[in-house]
């Protein structure tokens, strides 16, 4: 979490959790995070067809 929390202080960059799908994800020491994105829907807006 160290570089997502870095990199969205700057206000320099967009920070998206991504993974495979949008539903909340347990972590170690009881930390949920909720993706922003599914793979499949990142895919789509960058306009990359697999």
């Amino acid at each position: 979490m160290i570089p997502y929390e870095l990199f969205s202080r700057t206000g320099a960059f967009n920070v998206y959790a991504v993974a495979s799908d949008t539903q909340v994800k347990s972590l170690t020491g009881s930390l949920d995070v909720v993706p922003h994105y599914s793979f499949h829907e990142l895919d789509q807006l960058l306009g990359n067809t697999v």
